[in-house]
């Protein structure tokens, strides 16, 4: 009987620890599935903030769009940063870092007097320039951050072909990106018409310019007199302008520059 007992006795406690055990697993993967449904959920919002982009936010990227006198997206059916010429995205990046000279924020020391090396377009040897130059590592983080490549061992410019151009003429030597001056005579009006955030930054934009009181189409040389202000004509008779397809590709905190397409 006492045999019984302590046997029994066994059989009790071990089924007590084996119920423990079930029930803790059990709710250890309770635990793990509301963890794993929290991350989800938090993923789920992460997408649900990145899914929605400011007016301010998408201006910036479209001005990331090469439109210079050394190439110029809206008039060519498809580009990539794959064919677009490094002078390009240069002048690019140097047309959208102006306004730091406008507003006197530059970010780097802007009371240099560089003298001129080369005698190119209306400036002349020995000439100095102490307005509107650029440091080159500043406009090379600028192209690295819209474009995601590097210029890295860049030539001096010795000619007007390898200035960069936008209205206004730079050259790059001593280490400097130097304005020659300059003028710019069209101006650009853009409607954007919607956009997509995910991996990619997806913006279809309809884009034209105005000169001489006409609304002009880069692509398809369409025009119209204007009647009222650029962006209100481009919006009313968007159907007869070229439509773009704009794609930026995620790095870091943003997105950098990759193509631009016709798409209507």
């Amino acid at each position: 009987m006492k045999k019984e007992t302590v046997l029994y006795g066994i059989i009790v406690i071990l089924l007590i620890t084996i119920a423990v055990g079930i029930t803790y697993i059990v709710m250890d993967n309770k635990n793990n599935n509301n963890n794993d449904t929290k991350v989800k959920e938090n993923n789920k919002n992460k997408v649900q903030e990145k899914n929605t982009l400011t007016e301010e936010e998408i201006n910036k990227y479209l001005n990331y769009v090469p439109l210079n006198f050394n190439y110029n997206v809206y008039k060519e059916k498809q580009s990539n940063i794959n064919n677009i010429p490094k002078q390009a995205l240069i002048s690019e990046a140097l047309k959208n870092e102006l306004s730091c000279w406008d507003n006197e924020n530059c970010p780097f020391d802007m009371n240099l007097k560089i003298r001129l090396k080369y005698e190119l377009s209306f400036n002349y040897e020995g000439e100095f320039i102490d307005r509107y130059y650029f440091p080159f590592d500043y406009i090379k983080n600028k192209v690295s951050e819209n474009y995601n490549i590097s210029i890295d061992n860049l030539e001096e410019t010795k000619t007007k072909d390898d200035m960069y151009e936008f209205g206004l003429s730079f050259i790059f030597q001593s280490n400097y990106f130097l304005s020659l001056g300059g003028g710019i005579y069209t101006q650009e009006v853009s409607y954007i018409d919607s956009y997509e955030v995910n991996d990619e930054l997806i913006i279809y934009e309809y884009h034209a310019y105005y000169y001489d009181k006409t609304l002009n189409d880069y692509y398809n040389n369409y025009e119209i007199e204007l009647d009222d202000d650029p962006l209100t004509e481009l919006k009313n008779n968007k159907d007869k302008f070229t439509k773009y397809k704009h794609t930026f590709k995620a790095k870091d905190n943003g997105y950098y520059y990759y193509s631009s397409e016709v798409v209507s």
